[in-house]
């Protein structure tokens, strides 16, 4: 774990998918349909501000991929967490200097293919799970700021929460309590739309039907 550390910094993700109609995904992820499905939108760069204590962070959200080759690594030549003098220190021994060292020869280079071996890392799967169709947003842990969970319990800003869409089993208890609660966030919640997901018996599939009459109005 110590080694894993040394060559890149612990990130935490937030998974999304592309897709509201997948049956195995509201049956795992949902409750067995009787759970909800909260709707995100990004910005036009494709980004999501995040609240974090007295300021903002903006972060983006990319698509996983789920093709392409295992990536193998060198741990000598992927000393991501020390500095180059560090590095120098490291590959150099009585007897000489690594040859490893021309690895680090260029650092814009080094660097570049640092972040793209990490990306890979965090946005690939496996083909089996491509049904998901999942994006997801990353938070670094550079400087060990977030190592404690409290101080990765993060917010959206209320700009990105655009709807929900209701299980085909939510019992009408559950719907009352999420309205109540959405209620008490009106003012920041614009043009926030409600569906119903439901069974299509002719396309065999789930289908979402907005609900054309719920709004979040207190006045209403």
């Amino acid at each position: 774990e110590q080694l894993k550390d040394m060559i890149y910094p612990a990130n935490y993700v937030v998974c999304f998918s592309g897709r509201d109609n997948d049956s195995a995904m509201w049956g795992n992820y949902a409750d067995h349909h009787k759970g909800v499905c909260l709707i995100y939108e990004t910005d036009e760069n494709n980004n999501m501000a995040i609240i974090k204590k007295n300021s903002t962070i903006h972060l983006k959200v990319k698509p996983v991929h789920y093709e392409g080759e295992m990536t193998e690594r060198n741990f000598f030549e992927t000393f991501g967490r020390l500095t180059f003098k560090e590095i120098e220190s490291w590959l150099t021994g009585v007897d000489g200097v690594s040859s490893v060292l021309d690895t680090f020869s260029d650092e814009e280079e080094w660097r570049k293919r640092y972040w793209e071996v990490f990306d890979a890392k965090t946005y690939r799967k496996i083909k089996a799970w491509e049904h998901e169709n999942e994006y997801r947003l990353s938070l670094y842990n550079m400087f060990s700021e977030y190592n404690e969970p409290v101080n990765r319990n993060l917010k959206y800003s209320p700009e990105h929460f655009k709807g929900l869409i209701f299980g085909m089993n939510i019992s009408e208890y559950d719907k009352m309590r999420i309205m109540e609660k959405l209620l008490t966030r009106a003012d920041e919640l614009k043009e926030f739309k409600f569906y119903q997901a439901e069974y299509d018996d002719e396309k065999q599939s789930i289908s979402t039907r907005e609900k054309l009459f719920w709004r979040l109005d207190n006045d209403k």
